[in-house]
């Protein structure tokens, strides 16, 4: 789910960076590092984070710091996205202050298998809850979808079955999508008929 926000974000030309707390060893400073090296060479974002100093920031908050001091130079706006926070607390906590001390142009989405919170950014009214409702397409964007893979052969009746069986997610929605609109318009049918059950 958070690599699904992460890429349509990304896909919308967004400044974005995505990292693992569990691939980080959940070694808060490991994970400022890993951010920060994504911002210093992913495509969009080299222009504001290129003249910054490239060592790595030793913890989080510096990573903060060097968010807001990048604000100061130059508007812009950034989505990090930190997934596998798991249960432990202390990253947690870390990961709160971070978000308490970023700039304000800095959107920080956390995902935790635990439900141990962010106490403190809640009480400031900053705090989204992303439910499952948030994260799949909706019909009109399955129609979307559809429409951009020039899925002709799906008819709405079957599209409608396909989002109804995927409630809407958008790799299972795609992958059916795809097998149903592959070459061969006996195989689109069969493939279609198969999946949905007509």
């Amino acid at each position: 789910a958070m690599a699904q926000l992460w890429a349509a974000h990304r896909e919308r030309g967004e400044m974005t960076a995505f990292v693992s707390a569990k691939h980080a060893d959940y070694d808060p400073d490991l994970l400022a590092q890993r951010i920060y090296g994504q911002l210093l060479t992913a495509e969009n974002t080299q222009s504001i984070f290129s003249a910054m100093d490239e060592r790595r920031p030793r913890n989080l908050m510096t990573l903060a710091d060097r968010l807001d001091h990048a604000a100061d130079r130059q508007g812009y706006r950034l989505l990090i996205c930190i997934d596998d926070i798991g249960c432990d607390s202390e990253m947690a906590d870390r990961i709160e202050d971070l978000m308490l001390a970023a700039p304000p142009n800095v959107a920080i989405a956390a995902a935790m298998t635990a439900d141990i919170g962010f106490a403190r950014v809640a009480a400031q009214g900053q705090v989204e809850d992303v439910t499952v409702d948030k994260l799949n397409f909706s019909l009109d964007e399955a129609r979307a979808v559809a429409c951009g893979m020039r899925a002709g052969t799906v008819s709405d009746a079957d599209l409608l079955t396909l989002w109804e069986r995927t409630r809407g997610w958008a790799a299972p929605l795609i992958l059916l999508l795809r097998a149903a609109t592959s070459t061969g318009t006996q195989n689109q049918r069969l493939v279609s008929r198969k999946v949905t059950g007509r």
